[in-house]
């Protein structure tokens, strides 16, 4: 995510768990954002502006999928007993363009009857610092849903293609096509077991092909980690457009970005924006 980016995650009313799916008719194609998503833009709903539609835009979604489940349903807060802060890092780096480094900060300002919380974000710091309004009830962890929109934002940004082309593609493949295997993480000193989910949304979509731009990020692949032995829930989103195939031995990636839990501790009300 750009810092130029980062003010469209106040756009994110649009919801990426399944549950959103429910309250879509048939003439809404799956994952559509919100009006308040600015839906109505150039090029929503395909792979660059004036292009086909994506693969899956207008077709309805199988039952709610194991690797949906995994990464939407559930009270992924359970494991926070006290106000606390949960401490991410922000890397991005790739031959790409330049990168950076950054921390993300989740606060669970208060508990509330029924396992909800209270919560606000604190998205990155000094002039890329964002405060998102404060979550008055959630018991799922937010960031989730925020690096992606900030994702699909950045998809857009880079290729000039339509925000719904990659939402949908994302909703798609969690929904027809994620891999789920057990891994190990190692979190303050403890080694713990958990899930990851791997999609890969746009490799075997003939569409991507059309737009120059996409093409050298269409093997783009996204790895959630999650485990029930950790607060919060979420440990690593990983996204990685790997150096293409006739790159030298040990070319750096074209892109990859990394948001990893580092830290929880007691409740810290300072913002981020000032350091």
């Amino acid at each position: 995510m750009s810092p130029g980016i980062i003010l469209g995650i106040l756009l994110t009313a649009m919801s990426m768990a399944p549950a959103a799916r429910a309250q879509q008719d048939d003439a809404t194609a799956p994952g559509a954002a919100p009006a308040t998503e600015a839906g109505t833009a150039e090029g929503d709903g395909v792979p660059a502006a004036g292009e086909p539609a994506a693969a899956g835009e207008g077709q309805s979604l199988p039952p709610i999928s194991a690797a949906e489940t995994l990464l939407w349903l559930g009270d992924q807060l359970k494991g926070v007993a006290r106000p606390a802060t949960l401490k991410y890092e922000f890397r991005k780096a790739g031959s790409l363009e330049e990168g950076f480094t950054d921390r993300v900060h989740l606060h669970v300002t208060e508990l509330l009857p029924e396992g909800m919380k209270k919560a606000t974000v604190d998205f990155f710091t000094g002039q890329r610092h964002l405060s998102i309004p404060p979550y008055e009830a959630i018991n799922g962890n937010v960031l989730l849903a925020i690096f992606l929109q900030g994702d699909i934002l950045e998809m857009k940004r880079l290729t000039e293609g339509g925000t719904r082309y990659f939402q949908q593609r994302i909703k798609f493949a969690l929904a027809t096509k994620a891999t789920i295997a057990d891994t190990e993480i190692e979190f303050e000193g403890r080694k713990l077991p958990a899930k990851q989910v791997t999609i890969t949304p746009y490799v075997d979509d003939p569409k991507a092909e059309i737009n120059e731009k996409f093409r050298r990020l269409k093997d783009k692949a996204y790895t959630f980690t999650v485990s029930e032995q950790i607060p919060g829930y979420l440990y690593e989103i990983h996204t990685l457009v790997p150096a293409p195939a006739d790159s030298a031995p040990g070319s750096v990636p074209v892109l990859e970005e990394y948001l990893r839990l580092t830290s929880v501790g007691p409740l810290e009300l300072t913002s981020a924006a000032t350091r």
